[in-house]
Formats: structure tokens, C-alpha cells, sequence
């Protein structure tokens, strides 16, 4: 964000320090003043004194009225910090601040501070990464609190406790530690009263916790009490309740959160396993989402033990199709002077589910990694069973993502922003491009707000495709590219306005001058500054000149209208209404915009209606745009304002605004003229290329021109390959004309290469769980040195075969592509701005993995693809037969005696890391460096000798300090295959 569009901005100390990595930031009351309070993890912290490297930090800030504009964690020169508490990691590696939350505890109406360590290492030491989690009491927080600091030993007593477990139990009210090495215990943190007895309990995800089967996960509650204190060991006693994941590598318990659902006045435990494949195991990583109702539980009972491969939830959600993450984020509940507010978007009495996917695939799974939210509303009796992926099902409310791979609903959050009585969504989308002056911010991130309400609408889509499904009521965007501005959120009322606040992470923010790279940034927004204004507007008009224009002519108006209060912010009970086409005229809905708030248009009273919020002394900007039916008409635009003034004791001088309607703007730039330069040429098509793969944006007068496939209709859903392809052909003279009435009329002359041979290509799949990439080409239609590949599918037997991914190789990119691994079908488009100019050149390279089904022997066949070659023979050791048949040699996969080393581990300093892959039979290797998040970082090339990572990001940018996760693919003598397990690394800078 810009630095004058927020309120305040939190800053990174150091170089490295990731605030909010892995979602950490958490709002609640700890002081117990009435205002909220925000706490921050930062897993990278050294110490502090610089020297415990990765233990990890906690920053708490007081709520207050009036925040200053910039709060800067770098220590002054006494050492001092500008937090109001920071709390330090006890050990090396410890990652204290991975997870947070709030909640009352102990009963004693002040919000407890929860935080978690998760590669801690048990009471002992010796259990590695089982992790632990910490609760302070409220009211005890203050100063700096070091969970390392040793106590002076006893020197009456010879056997005293390790100084560690000493030093931890006097800081914190509350110590629990994980079960079993390797648990990560504290992976997610959540509170609810779940037993009904009126105090919170305690929530902890562990999501490689497991009980007999591995990593399934586990999610521990633990109830609270008035005298709840020492230290809890899960490997002694599991907590009051327990649930173990169904399925092997599951990731139960990577979120966890709360909810009365059904409206029985206890709380419900939900929690997400975002790599469940679904229990007809076909949607791998699909996700699924328990919800286990509360109850009164006996005092002093046995733990309770729910198994979910033996038992079923109350409630089971699956994800929708493989690889959507579902659960990998879940809402949590809004706590402030000791009230629980948790989320109720339609205001029924009942609290709703609010699930993050951030894996999905967007409307009909054409925007691969967009992400989608998912809301359930809560009801007295839900389905013990919601398949998302049955079409009889569907959700309360969707949110999907605007482009491929911007992982929305990688953070969610609810709470009442805009002050109306509903609760509202938040939810970020972190590795969103941003909008720039020229072209995009790469992975800058984005935050989005959809205001709850009575009926809110069913779908959202960060994309419109037009005026129905509706976008977000307002978008945050981040300031710089590889910011991930969005990887958390949270809400709470701050500065005690009665509205809830924003905190925004982003966690990757290079700090003041970017100067601190990677030290993390969070940013906070008044939830008051977002609320609907009430304002006077006064009457105008605006009479256009029809001469010169034609029918199909477009006018753009821009209407102003400016706060010229003296007050606060106001509320809007009507709407500015503006009726720009009383004749002559259609309204292009696409166009509809306006700087802040909302616009929309009626057809029915032909209206454009405008709906928002102005702080005083700023101005809102609407624009739209007409298309001229009957130039001879009434073009005049009239401002017919319904806005009243605020009744909350308001002077007559208060809260006057004006509304200004400037000149029109007359479109006269031909269909086709992508970059308006006046005349339509090859260039207009490769300009139009790199905004279908995203190179480049258009404005709305160039998405009109770019139209001319669909009759007048410039959306992102219309404007695709077939405009680009006709464009080209326009310009070769293989079509006479483009039209926005119709389809353009076909040349009776066509040239140019359009024979294709399809051929089939059969290939032995690799063991299962093990993918194989294959490459293929495909001739296609060649206009000058542009090259558009076809929209096409690929078929394949899913009995034999599961097909992961679907790429591009360089320059050629695959966009909007689908796979369906039950039907067995991938569809895909292909766009390519540079390739060979001779005409017999392929124009798609596609590399697909894959892996074999678990029960499927033999070959399996690919038909229905333009194949003509590999892109390396050496890579499948294939070759294109007599019988225009492409096979691959099925020789049995002979590495054996496979070793993967990392040196040095763990990699310190500004050094690289050396992978060397060692084994009989290996011809080529390659590594993949993945964050915890489960984000690729980074991918080497084929190589025979070592492997040398230069601790960069693929964009060359430096890493921070970390665990990471890495695997090596490797080559055998035939060509096969496949890829390592995954192994842990740290990187200490």
C-alpha cells in the first residue's frame, strides 16, 4: 500500500524478520482497556541479542486511540523496542510466533495471549520439532519477556529442573508440548468455549501429528479453568479431546478455529485438512473441512478420542476438485473488552464457516490456483455431508480469485467493518499481481472486503465478468512486487470507534526505503474510513454534441463528487443516482466505475447508482461509458441526486457535497486497434498477446477495441485467443472485416498453414506417487512472427494414469486450462508471442506431469493431440515412428543406492547451498525448494554435477532466514522420472 492510504504502518526491525510469515497476527484485548490489541509473530527473529538464530519473536501493540502514521521495530540506541511487549524464543530454531490467538482461559474476562513454537523440542530437548505452545494470562504482559532467559540455579538443592523449562514456566501462565517428535504442535491456534461452561478453551492444531498413520495430523482441545497453569505434556495426557486426521499426509490441523454453527449455544470445533485427497481418493490435496459439534463433557473424564478414520465428524466438507487446498485457512473469531464476536455474514443468529481454498481453479476451473473462499451458513441442522463437488451443493457464498496462482483465501477474516450490524469478509490473496501504472507488480498481494448482509450475494468474483456476479465492495492492493501483502489478516476495533480495523501482513515488504529486504510490513486501516458517507449533492446536467458520432459509437462521461463536510465521517441512507441515457443510448455495465465505493446499473429504472463512503474533504470519481444507438437523440446526463444529510445533529453547512459532470469523450478508435494508434496491424494482435498472458493490462477503451470475436461485449471472460487469431487474420487478409454486430465474414481465399497431423503418444508411467513429465509439440496456424496456439484438450484413461499439471514452455504459456481427472480430460489454450518464422515451426510445447494410478498396469495412450515431437529426445528417449506414432521405451527404471545431500545444513550467511545427488544410474538431477507454505521458491535446471542454490528467489530475489523444504527429480537411464521425498533445511542469514 501507499503510505497515505493507511493509517498506520508497522515495520520489520531487521533484514529477514518476515512479520506475519506463515499467517501470524492476531487481534484481542490484553490489557483489558476496551480497545483492541494486535499481536505479531516473526519466526526469524535471533534473539535478543542476535545470536539465537531462528528462535523467533512475539511484538504486542496496545490499542489506542490515535496510532501514530509509522511504528518502526528497529531497536533504538538504548536497545529499546517500539512495541509494548516482545516476547523471545527460548532455544535456537524454535520458530516462537508460527501461530497466535486470543482468548479467555482462565475466566477472568481479559483476553490471554496464545502463541506457539513449533520446531521446539519438548520439555527435554530431545523431542525434535514437536513444538510447544505458550499462554500468557492478560494483564501480565508487559516489558520484554525472554523465554530463554536461564534463572539463577537453587544452590540449596543438587537435582534442580533444566534451566530452559525453568525460565519458560515462569514467563508464560501456561506451557503445552507436543506429543511426538516431528508433531509441529501449534501449527494453528484457536480458542472456543466448547464445553458450554462459559470460559474458553484451547485449540492446537499439530498438523504432522498422527496416530498410526503418518502425518495424518491432529487437532487437541484443551478445556479452560480458573486455575489452568504449569505445564501440559500431550505425550502424557492428549488434552480434554482429541481428533486424529483420516488419512495419511492429511494436514488436519494446519487450521483450526471456532463457531457456534448450529446455534445450540456451545461452541463447535472446526478444523481443516487441506491435503486430503477426499475419501474416494481420486481429488488428490482436494481438502476437507470437520466440524465437531460441542458439548458438556464430564468433569475430570478420560480424554475423549475422536479417530476420523473410525469415526465421522458432525459435519464433513470436501473440497471440489484435486489440488484445491480446502481448509488450508479457516475464519476466526473478533475479541475486544472480552466480547466474542465470531462470523454471522447474513445477521440469522447463526455463525457460518468461512473456509479458505487457496489451491482452487476459479469458475469451472479455468483460473488454475486462483483460489476461492467458502462460506457455510451456519443452521439449527446442517448436512452431515457437503461435497463441493456434487452440483446439487452449493455453497452459501463463493469468492473466487481474479488470475491463475493468486491464492485467495490464503488468509480469511470477519468482523463488522463497515458498521451495519453484519459481520464482513476479509480475505487475502497473496501472491496476486497488483495493478501499476504500467503493467502489473508481480505477486505484490491483495487484500479484499465483501460486506455481509441480510442477503449477500452468492458468488463474488474478484474478476467480473460482468455486472452479475458482483466484485469486491473494496480491494487493497500491495505496494511493491514479491510483497505477498494479504498472507494474513486480521480484525478488531483498534481505536474504539465502534468499528472494526484492518491489519493487513505482507510479509516479504523491504521496509522504510526498501532497505531491510524481506522485514515485513503490516498495515493498518480504520474500519470508520470504509463506512458510507451521507452527504447533499447538488443538481447538474451535462448536454452532449452528437455530431460526428455514428451508431456504435461510445461516450465516456466522469461525474465528481466531492465531501465538503466539516464533520466525521457519515452515514448513507440513499444513493446518488445519475441517469445518463434517457434516449439514444445503452450503457456499457463493463465500464462501470468509481474510485472509492460502489457502482452499479438498473435497468429498470435505467439508472447507474453509486453507493460508498467520502472522508471529509476528499472526492469519489465515477466513470462510465454509452453506446450510441440513435445519434440524433437526447445524450444528456442529469444528476438526480437522492442523498440526504447525516440526522445525527448536523448543521446545515455540514456534509454538502457537489457533483461536477465533465466533457465528454468521444471512442473513435476502429475495432482492433488494441494499442490505439489508429490503424489496425499485426502489432495490435501481439499487444493483445501479452495482455491474454498477462504481460500487460488494457484499459477500457482498448478491452473494447480488443473485442471482436463477441458482438460488443469487452469483458475479461470475451476477449481471448479467437480475438487475437482474428485480428491476425484481418490484417493477412484471411477475413474481410471485424464486426460487433455478428461474426465477421470469412474470406473465400484462406492461406497459410492449416493442415494438422494428429498423432497418439504412449509412454510407461512411472511407479505410483511418482510423476513423469513428458513434452509435447503441436503445429498450428502462423501469422507473421506472432504464433497462437489452439484451445484443445488432451484425453487420457484416469483408470491407468492422473494427470498433476499442465504447463507451458518458454515463451509459450497455457492459461485457462482445466483438468479433470474423473473424466479423464485436460482442456487448455496456448498463446506464444515469439517462435521460429518458418512456417512448418511448432507452435505448442507443453510439459504435462503425471503419475500412474495405484492400481494400473501397462502402457496408457494420449490421443487427440497435435504431437510432432519432443522437446529432448534424450528426455523420454522417444522418436517420431513411420506410423506417425510417438512411443516411449519401457525399460524398468534401473537407479538404485538414490542419495541426496544438502551442504552445509543448516546454510548460515550470505553463502550457497550445495545439493549433490549421488546414486547408480542417475544420468541427469534437479531440485525444488519449496517454503513452508508449500510455495515453490525455487527450481534448478538438469544437471550432472552438483546443484548450487544461491539462497535466491527464481525473480533473483534473496530469501530470508527459514525452514525450508526441498526435493530432487532425477533421470534415469531411460529416461523415467521421478521426484525424492521431501526433506527439511534451515536457512540462518
Amino acid at each position: 500500500m501507499a503510505q497515505d492510504q493507511q493509517n498506520a504502518t508497522i515495520l520489520g526491525g531487521d533484514t529477514d524478520e518476515t512479520l506475519t510469515q506463515f499467517g501470524a497476527l492476531v487481534t484481542g484485548d490484553f490489557n483489558g482497556d476496551g480497545l483492541a490489541d494486535v499481536a505479531v509473530g516473526a519466526v526469524n527473529v535471533n534473539g535478543p541479542d542476535g545470536l539465537r538464530h531462528l528462535s523467533g519473536a512475539v511484538y504486542v501493540f496496545y490499542g489506542k486511540k490515535d496510532w501514530p502514521k509509522q511504528v518502526d521495530l528497529a531497536k533504538d540506541k538504548d536497545g529499546k523496542s517500539s512495541a509494548d511487549v516482545v516476547i523471545y524464543g527460548a532455544q535456537p530454531g524454535d520458530q516462537l510466533g508460527y501461530a497466535l490467538a486470543a482468548g479467555d482461559l482462565n475466566g477472568d474476562k481479559t483476553d490471554d495471549l496464545i502463541v506457539s513454537a513449533v520446531d521446539a523440542a519438548g520439555p527435554d530437548g530431545l523431542r525434535t520439532n514437536s513444538g510447544a505452545v505458550y499462554v500468557f494470562y492478560g494483564n501480565s504482559l508487559s516489558g520484554v519477556i525472554d523465554l530463554g532467559k536461564k534463572e539463577e540455579k537453587d544452590k540449596d538443592k543438587k537435582d534442580n529442573q533444566d534451566d530452559k523449562t525453568k525460565a519458560e514456566k515462569a514467563a508464560a501462565s501456561v506451557v503445552v508440548y507436543g506429543a511426538h517428535t516431528e508433531d509441529f504442535a501449534g501449527s494453528a491456534l484457536a480458542t472456543g468455549d466448547i464445553n458450554g461452561d462459559k470460559i474458553d478453551d484451547l485449540i492446537i492444531g499439530a498438523r504432522f501429528g498422527e496416530d498410526g498413520r503418518t502425518n495424518s495430523g491432529a487437532a487437541y482441545v484443551i478445556f479452560g479453568q480458573n486455575a489452568l497453569s504449569g505445564q501440559i505434556d500431550l505425550a502424557q495426557r492428549p488434552g480434554d479431546l482429541v481428533v486424529y486426521g483420516r488419512a495419511q499426509d492429511g494436514d488436519l490441523g494446519r487450521a483450526v478455529a471456532s463457531a457456534d454453527v448450529n446455534g445450540d449455544g456451545f461452541d463447535d470445533l472446526i478444523v481443516g485438512a487441506p491435503l486430503d485427497n477426499t475419501p474416494d481418493n481420486i481429488r488428490t490435496n482436494a481438502g476437507e473441512v470437520y466440524v465437531i459439534y460441542g458439548k458438556s463433557f464430564e468433569k475430570n473424564a478420560p480424554p475423549t478420542v475422536i479417530n476420523l478414520r473410525k469415526t465421522n465428524a458432525d459435519v464433513s466438507i470436501y473440497g471440489a476438485s484435486l489440488l484445491d487446498h480446502l481448509g488450508q485457512a479457516l475464519s476466526h473469531c473478533v475479541r475486544t473488552a472480552g466480547a466474542r464476536k465470531c462470523a454471522d455474514l447474513n445477521g440469522d443468529g447463526f455463525e457460518d464457516i468461512v473456509i479458505g481454498a487457496p489451491g482452487a481453479s476459479g469458475p469451472n476451473g479455468k483460473r488454475a490456483g486462483s483460489g476461492e473462499v467458502v462460506v457455510i451458513f451456519g443452521q439449527k441442522k446442517l448436512p452431515s455431508v457437503i461435497d463441493l463437488a456434487d452440483k446439487n451443493t452449493k455453497p452459501s457464498m463463493v469468492v473466487y480469485g481474479r488470475h491463475v496462482t493468486d491464492h485467495l483465501g490464503s488468509s480469511v477474516a470477519t468482523g463488522d467493518i463497515n458498521g451495519d450490524s453484519f459481520n464482513d469478509l476479509l480475505i487475502g490473496a497473496e501472491t496476486a499481481n497488483a495493478p501499476a501504472e504500467e503493467g502489473v507488480k508481480d505477486r505484490a498481494g491483495e487484500a479484499y472486503i465483501v460486506y455481509g448482509g441480510k442477503t449477500p450475494p452468492a458468488v463474488v468474483d474478484v474478476r467480473p465478468m460482468k455486472e452479475d456476479p458482483p466484485g469486491p465492495d473494496v480491494t487493497i492492493s500491495g505496494a511493491n512486487p514479491e510483497d505477498h501483502l494479504g498472507n494474513a489478516v486480521a480484525l478488531g476495533d483498534t481505536n474504539g470507534d465502534g468499528f472494526a480495523d484492518l491489519f493487513v501482513g505482507a510479509f516479504d515488504a523491504d521496509g522504510p526505503a526498501a532497505e531491510r529486504t524481506n522485514a515485513g510490513e503490516i498495515y493498518l486501516v480504520y474500519g470508520i474510513g470504509l463506512r458510507p458517507v451521507k452527504v447533499k449533492v447538488s443538481k447538474q446536467s451535462k448536454v452532449v454534441d452528437a455530431n460526428g458520432l455514428t451508431v456504435g459509437g461510445l461516450l465516456e462521461y466522469t461525474v465528481t463528487i466531492k465531501n465538503e463536510g466539516k464533520g466525521d465521517q457519515f452515514d448513507n441512507e440513499g444513493n446518488e443516482m445519475i441517469d445518463p441515457t434517457p434516449l439514444g443510448t445503452t450503457v456499457d455495465t463493463s465500464s462501470l466505475k468509481a474510485s472509492a465505493g460502489k457502482v452499479t446499473y438498473d435497468p429498470g429504472t435505467r439508472y447507474v447508482v453509486w453507493n460508498g463512503g467520502i472522508p471529509v474533504g476528499e472526492t469519489v470519481t465515477i466513470t462510465f461509458r454509452v453506446k450510441v444507438d440513435n445519434p440524433a437523440g437526447d445524450l444528456t446526463v442529469r444528476n438526480q441526486a437522492k442523498i440526504r444529510y447525516d440526522s445525527q445533529g448536523l448543521g446545515v453547512n455540514d456534509g454538502v457535497a457537489l457533483t461536477n459532470i465533465t466533457e465528454d469523450k468521444v471512442l473513435a478508435h476502429p475495432k482492433g486497434d488494441v494499442n490505439l494508434d489508429g490503424q489496425v496491424t499485426i502489432d495490435d494482435a501481439k499487444f493483445l498477446a501479452e495482455y491474454i498472458v498477462r504481460k500487460t493490462d488494457l484499459n477500457d477503451e482498448q478491452k473494447w477495441t480488443a473485442d471482436v470475436a463477441e458482438p460488443c461485449r469487452p469483458s475479461d471472460q470475451n476477449i481471448d485467443v479467437t480475438d487475437i487469431r482474428w485480428i491476425a487474420q484481418l490484417v493477412l487478409k484471411l477475413r474481410t472485416k471485424l464486426a460487433c454486430d455478428g461474426a465477421p465474414k470469412e474470406s473465400t481465399q484462406h492461406t497459410g498453414p492449416t493442415q494438422r497431423t494428429t498423432l497418439s503418444l504412449e509412454i510407461q508411467p512411472s511407479q505410483e506417487n511418482q510423476s513423469t513429465h513428458v513434452h509435447l509439440m503441436a503445429q498450428g496456424e502462423i501469422f507473421s512472427d506472432l504464433q497462437i496456439g489452439p484451445t484443445g484438450a488432451l484425453r487420457f484413461d484416469p483408470s491407468v494414469v492422473q494427470v498433476l499439471s499442465v504447463k507451458g514452455i518458454e515463451p509459450y504459456e497455457v492459461f485457462d486450462d482445466r483438468i479433470d481427472n474423473q473424466k479423464g480430460e485436460v482442456q487448455f489454450a496456448v498463446a506464444a508471442l515469439q517462435a521460429p518464422s518458418s512456417s512448418n515451426a511448432a507452435i505448442l510445447d507443453l510439459e504435462i506431469a503425471l503419475k500412474r494410478s495405484a492400481t494400473s498396469e501397462g502402457l496408457f495412450r494420449l490421443s487427440g493431440v497435435d504431437v510432432l515431437r519432443t522437446s529432448e529426445g534424450e528426455d523420454l528417449l522417444a522418436e517420431l515412428g513411420d506410423k506417425n506414432e510417438l512411443r516411449w521405451q519401457s525399460e524398468k527404471f534401473s537407479v538404485r543406492n538414490l542419495n541426496v545431500k544438502l551442504s552445509p545444513n543448516p546454510v548460515r550467511g550470505t553463502g550457497s547451498a550445495i545439493f549433490s545427488v549421488q546414486g547408480d544410474g542417475v544420468l541427469l538431477a534437479r531440485v525444488q525448494v519449496f517454503d513452508l507454505a508449500g510455495r515453490a521458491v525455487f527450481t534448478s535446471g538438469w544437471s550432472k554435477g552438483d546443484l548450487v542454490w544461491k539462497l535466491q528467489t527464481q525473480a533473483g530475489k534473496s530469501i530470508a532466514s527459514g525452514v525450508y523444504l526441498y526435493t530432487a527429480w532425477v533421470r534415469g537411464p531411460n529416461g523415467k522420472i521421478f521426484a525424492t521425498g521431501l526433506k527439511k533445511f534451515i536457512v540462518q542469514r
